[in-house]
């Protein structure tokens, strides 16, 4: 596999689990305002993380 091929793999994997945690989060949040707030968290740290988008 090439490695631009492996980076959108695992690009794809990272983005898969935050949304897998947003649903779950989902289930124990009670006001929507927390839910945004959780949302706003996980993009914090995927934009904090940038390494897998350079070589795209």
């Amino acid at each position: 596999m090439n490695e631009k091929t492996e980076q959108r793999e695992e690009l794809d994997d990272t983005l898969t689990e935050g949304v897998a945690a947003m649903i779950a989060a989902d289930a124990a949040v009670s006001h929507p305002e927390d839910l945004a707030d959780l949302f706003l968290e996980e993009l914090n740290r995927l934009w904090a993380d940038p390494a897998p988008l350079e070589a795209l």
